[in-house]
């Protein structure tokens, strides 16, 4: 006889049936690794009412959670215990697979969530995480959201996360606006590189003495010193006529910037994706840096870009450049720790007015954590990714009819 049934109606509408008063492990979980069945079978075999088989989620939250599908599959169990029949489990065991695993019982790590470590063992970025995915209408009904959390997720200074490393990346870059200083700020994809430019931006319009120059070429692999020199007159004068010759505007910037600069103004040169410059111009920049009045810099540098621009600014490999690594002070943008994580995760809800333990159940924090980080400790636990990891999880969660994102399902997707 099956364990009593506890129905109970979760937020979208759709029933779970628990198995007790405890969200835990079933014996179901021990049952499919003894035999090496994978969650990935034993959904393709369980049909639900609608004629479609049931989603690995599902599975995990019955394997781990107690939980039974049963609105959208009411004979979920019977189909279980048919499929366990057909794989050969005897009698005694599958008449005991409903059972709460007893408390201290280690359980094993399911055969395919071992698999997804191993693919990760180099890298915990699937493709998919790679690519961001839109919350569905149905997962913003599900969890009461009026607003996406990862979509267009800065609109102010409000909205900006600064773990230990970005402060340090921030405060970095400050100091070479006003101080003429050279700093790179080095992260890799979605660690918020674009967000600590937008942010110094913003932070200097907000002093104003601080005049801003930002070259627009698209491909900075192209990016001449003429066109630094040309954007330098253009954001410091836009209606100044730019000289022809290289000798007449690089007289014609430096004369600009000694003009401003005594005025009280000072200025700074910000260049993303800055791992794509030549290293001529690299040496280029090292030489407008070095333009003073007096003792002071007039012009500072700010280059933001990826790991290969540390790569770039490395003495042993790059001799080549080593007068501008000498002067160039490198931040780089760290994956979040643990803590950081966690309050990333919780300012993203918060400030779309949701609190985060009611869509994110306990667990969730370290299992982000892990999802994100290989064995060998390279982690990649950046706002880009826990963004496109947590929509995901959501929508899974939504679509299974979770009540909260668990941890199985933050491992599953």
């Amino acid at each position: 006889m099956h364990p009593q049934r506890k129905p109970s109606v979760h937020p979208g509408g759709i029933s779970w049936t628990n198995l007790g008063d405890r969200l835990m492990p079933i014996r179901l979980k021990l049952t499919l690794h003894k035999h090496g069945i994978e969650a990935a079978e034993l959904a393709r075999a369980v049909i639900n009412k609608h004629g479609d088989p049931v989603s690995r989620a599902s599975i995990y939250q019955c394997c781990n959670r107690g939980l039974i599908p049963e609105a959208r599959c009411p004979d979920f169990r019977d189909q279980v215990e048919a499929f366990l029949r057909e794989r050969g489990v005897p009698e005694p065991e599958i008449a005991t697979i409903w059972e709460f695993v007893p408390e201290g019982t280690v359980v094993p790590i399911h055969k395919r969530l071992r698999k997804a470590e191993r693919r990760r063992a180099d890298d915990p970025i699937s493709e998919t995480l790679k690519e961001a995915e839109m919350l569905t209408p149905t997962t913003m009904k599900h969890f009461k959201l009026f607003r996406n959390p990862f979509l267009d997720d800065v609109q102010d200074d409000r909205d900006v996360f600064m773990s230990q490393s970005h402060t340090y990346a921030h405060a970095a870059m400050m100091d070479a606006a006003r101080n003429g200083g050279f700093v790179a700020v080095v992260g890799e994809c979605g660690a918020g590189k674009s967000i600590m430019r937008r942010k110094l931006i913003a932070d200097l319009n907000a002093e104003g003495d601080v005049r801003v120059v930002l070259p627009q070429t698209i491909n900075k692999g192209q990016l001449t010193s003429d066109h630094i020199l040309d954007a330098i007159i253009m954001d410091m004068d836009p209606d100044a006529r730019i000289r022809r010759t290289r000798e007449a505007k690089a007289r014609q910037v430096q004369r600009m910037l000694l003009e401003s600069s005594r005025a009280g103004m000072r200025h700074v040169l910000v260049i993303e994706e800055a791992h794509d410059l030549s290293v001529p111009t690299m040496k280029q920049l090292k030489r407008l840096w070095e333009i003073e009045d007096g003792y002071r810099k007039v012009l500072g540098i700010v280059l933001v870009g990826q790991q290969e621009l540390a790569a770039r600014l490395n003495r042993q490999t790059h001799p080549e450049m080593r007068e501008v690594i000498l002067r160039c002070l490198i931040a780089t943008l760290d994956p979040l720790g643990r803590d950081e994580c966690d309050g990333y995760i919780r300012l993203k809800f918060e400030r779309v007015g949701k609190r985060v333990d009611e869509v994110l159940a306990d667990g969730c924090v370290d299992a982000v954590m892990a999802r994100l980080t290989t064995r060998q400790g390279w982690s990649a636990v950046y706002p880009l990714y826990i963004n496109n990891l947590l929509a995901k999880a959501l929508n899974q969660a939504a679509q299974i009819g979770a009540p909260m994102v668990t941890p199985e399902i933050i491992e599953a997707v």
